[in-house]
């Protein structure tokens, strides 16, 4: 099962919260795309400068930085679909 779902109507669920971790430490977090009829068929998180394709029904795996608290923002190729991982400390 992936953390987060590229469907018809964007992702799901629109943000996840991950706890910070030590220096240099990060999360992995994964994508699957269940659907031909969404424009989601990469994921980009602009301020990490990754671009991932979704391959239909292929869980991808995406590593984030968690040694800082932050808000990653993720979206679809085109920036219809958003979302959002939010690192805290607790």
């Amino acid at each position: 099962m992936a953390d987060v779902t590229a469907g018809e109507h964007g992702f799901s669920p629109p943000s996840l919260r991950l706890t910070q971790g030590g220096p240099a430490s990060h999360a992995s977090v994964t994508f699957l795309r269940t659907s031909d009829k969404t424009c989601a068929t990469e994921v980009v998180f602009p301020d990490l400068k990754v671009e991932q394709k979704l391959p239909l029904n292929q869980v991808v795996s995406i590593e984030v930085p968690t040694d800082t608290a932050q808000t990653l923002t993720f979206q679809c190729g085109m920036g219809m679909y958003k979302g959002a991982i939010v690192v805290s400390s607790r």
